[in-house]
Formats: structure tokens, C-alpha cells, sequence
């Protein structure tokens, strides 16, 4: 009886975890998406060339959809941090290896 009640409050704390994290994640991005001036033109100055901050806005993907953004923003997100976590295991595992 105390295992369930245990991975209960586990299995809840864990989705409460993933929903504020990805709500967090809409947050932030809603803010950057809206933020006034172009990004693009901000990063190049006010005296670059056209076609340079057109490229650039292609680069940061400024010119693209909204929601296909955000899905492109989310799933690199999540990549880069189960890559991160990947590498850090790989690197434990040939320190212990190593030291032995």
C-alpha cells in the first residue's frame, strides 16, 4: 500500500514538473516572438545591408510560421538536453573506465 501511494505522488509530481516546464517553454517563446523591433536587424545594426538581415531572418528561422517555430524551438530544445545528458554518461562512463 505504501509503494502505491509512493509512485502516486511521484507519478504526479512528475507530470507537474513536465507541464510547467512546457508551459514555461510557451511562456518564453511567446515573449521572444513578441518582443517589438526584428531580432535580425537588432543583432546586424541599424545600417546592414537588406539582404544580409534577410538572410539572417531566414538563418534564425524569423520568417517561418509561428507554431512550426515553436515546434522546431521545442524539439531543439529537448534534443540538445537529452544530447547533454548523453554526453555527460558517456564522459562518467570513461572517467570510471579510465581511473580503473
Amino acid at each position: 500500500m505504501n509503494r502505491n501511494v509512493f509512485l502516486r505522488k511521484l507519478g504526479g509530481r512528475l507530470l507537474r514538473t513536465i507541464s510547467i516546464s512546457f508551459w514555461v517553454m510557451v511562456i518564453s517563446y511567446s515573449l521572444m516572438r513578441l518582443s517589438p523591433g526584428d531580432p535580425a536587424e537588432a543583432r546586424l545594426g541599424a545600417g546592414a545591408d537588406p539582404e544580409a538581415i534577410i538572410k539572417l531572418r531566414e538563418t534564425l528561422g524569423l520568417n517561418e510560421n509561428a507554431f512550426v517555430a515553436f515546434v522546431d524551438y521545442f524539439t531543439g530544445y529537448v534534443f540538445v538536453a537529452l544530447m547533454r545528458d548523453l554526453t555527460a554518461e558517456s564522459t562518467l562512463a570513461a572517467k570510471k573506465e579510465f581511473e580503473h
